[in-house]
């Protein structure tokens, strides 16, 4: 008889958070200060300035050669909450966290046991403390994102639409420490990782640098710097990225290139997306054709073509098709994927 696994990590940096939040208070306020205003934060109404909601989510991936079927299953919460005073704003928690259950995904993520697993999965869970004064950094602490190229700027977690994160990069999200902030005309964040992904902690050997510096991302035309150094289990990554966003009325265009060396081999990344929505948000429509390869190797090119359908807030129906060309033929793969996303409680209190 076979049993499924939950696997649960053994601890939070909660108390990493919190230490962090006493100690920057204390530093940059005089202590009774920082103490009262700290209590205040914790004794407001839970609901001010908080949006949380259930998330839930079921996609299948039908693979055409060889004929297969995967699952991805989830259900989660959306948590968003800004922590403010009378004196000034303390900071943003957010915590995305989700019960998974993955058969038969190709390629099946590398923190699952193998490709049927279930297990809970950190998406975000982190605390960006805003309290230092003017012109200082904020401190990130938790499980986030890296800070490299078009995923800083699209959030397209729990979405069929993706970009190239992993394969480049090894990994999309990581346990760790950012120093961030966003200026007038630009904004920047630098990370250090332990280079665990799901796992809290650092891994044995394992590290991660990451930062990006960019023009505004409420900009019509958004420009940013990327630059990535890191070891995962065993192998180290060097990368340097450009990525662009330009905004037409209720189009976009997106592209973004990544050079560098996977141990010592030269390596290269890119991809450029059109999307367009309607008027009412209820349409949405993108294509994308990506390249990625070994410099001097060989390419593989995808190109992938998607649809989105919300007709409340609530619900939204996606549909993706994505086709690999110009790889050989053992690696020809095309994908049809599709997933009903379900979210409730959306929305300030």
């Amino acid at each position: 008889m076979s049993h499924t696994a939950i696997t649960i990590p053994r601890r939070l940096p909660l108390w990493l958070s919190g230490l962090l939040l006493l100690l920057l208070s204390a530093a940059y306020s005089p202590p009774s200060i920082a103490v009262s205003e700290i209590a205040t934060d914790l004794l407001v109404d839970l609901k001010e300035n908080l949006r949380l909601s259930v998330d839930s989510s079921s996609s299948s991936y039908w693979y055409v050669d060889p004929e297969l079927v995967g699952h991805r299953h989830a259900l989660g919460i959306d948590l968003r909450k800004e922590f403010r005073n009378l004196h000034r704003d303390r900071g943003v928690l957010t915590v995305q966290a989700y019960l998974t259950r993955v058969e038969g995904l190709r390629p099946t993520p590398s923190f699952y046991a193998d490709d049927r697993d279930t297990r809970l999965v950190y998406r975000i869970v982190n605390f960006n403390y805003t309290g230092l004064p003017r012109g200082l950094p904020n401190v990130r602490v938790g499980h986030m994102e890296l800070p490299f190229g078009l995923e800083h700027l699209v959030d397209t977690n729990g979405t069929l639409r993706q970009y190239d994160v992993p394969q480049n990069l090894g990994l999309q999200a990581d346990w760790g420490v950012t120093l961030n902030n966003e200026h007038e005309l630009f904004e920047y964040e630098f990370m250090v990782g332990g280079g665990g992904n799901q796992r809290v902690g650092r891994e044995a050997g394992s590290y991660v640098f990451a930062g990006r510096v960019g023009t505004p991302r409420a900009g019509r035309l958004v420009l940013g710097l990327s630059l990535l150094k890191n070891e995962i289990d065993g192998v180290g990554r060097e990368r340097v990225g450009l990525d662009a966003q330009y905004r037409v009325g209720l189009q976009s265009w997106l592209a973004e290139v990544a050079f560098g060396t996977t141990d010592g081999r030269g390596m290269y990344d890119g991809l450029i997306e059109w999307n367009r929505a309607d008027s009412s948000d209820t349409w949405q429509f993108y294509g994308q054709l990506g390249a990625r390869g070994e410099v001097d190797a060989g390419d593989v090119i995808e190109a992938a073509a998607g649809v989105v359908y919300r007709p409340t807030r609530a619900l939204s129906v996606s549909a993706q098709l994505e086709q690999d060309l110009f790889a050989s033929v053992d690696a020809t793969q095309t994908t049809l994927s599709l997933q009903l996303r379900y979210r409730t409680g959306q929305g300030y209190y």
